[in-house]
């Protein structure tokens, strides 16, 4: 017996228990460091998501503030037919050129567009575009100097709902 501090036997290795205890302490640490890497990549994925679409909309209202400011001619919302969806604004800076904001169907997808002249349906700039599974719906309010667009939807699980106001200088 070995008595020199205080103890019946040698301990020079590791028990099974011990070794078994720290392979659960392991595993529950890398449990949690996957569990923690898998919410903040999908956290930053839906984040950059909503970042690209809310850009991409800004961007759109930007635009359509610049023409409607500077228009001489503003007609009010029309509802055209397709492949035009609802209603659409059309902006007149001179006489016989006019622009167009609205919504525009395709073959896969419904599209936020502009289109720099009114009788060239195939020159559109595509400001948004929101696959058929997804919604979307543009609201244009018109008033006597001020104008209010709303866009809202959903896009790939991410929803979206932007307005802005928009004042004629002219």
């Amino acid at each position: 017996m070995n008595l020199k501090y205080g103890k019946l036997r040698s301990e020079n290795g590791v028990s099974l228990i011990e070794v078994l205890v720290a392979m659960v302490i392991a595993f529950v640490i890398f449990l949690s460091i996957g569990v923690i890497s898998k919410i903040s990549i999908s956290t930053h994925t839906k984040y950059c998501n909503e970042t690209r679409i809310y850009a991409d909309i800004s961007y759109g209202f930007k635009l359509i503030q610049k023409h409607i400011r500077e228009a001489n001619i503003v007609n009010p919302p029309d509802a055209p037919g397709a492949p035009w969806i609802g209603s659409r604004i059309v902006v007149a800076p001179d006489v016989g050129n006019y622009h167009v904001f609205g919504l525009y169907q395709n073959t896969d997808s419904v599209d936020f567009v502009y289109l720099k002249d009114i009788t060239d349906e195939n020159d559109r700039v595509v400001i948004l575009s929101v696959p058929n599974t997804g919604t979307v719906t543009l609201t244009l309010t018109p008033g006597v100097k001020l104008f209010e667009v709303r866009i809202q939807g959903e896009k790939g699980g991410v929803p979206f709902d932007m307005s802005t106001m928009i004042m004629r200088r002219a």
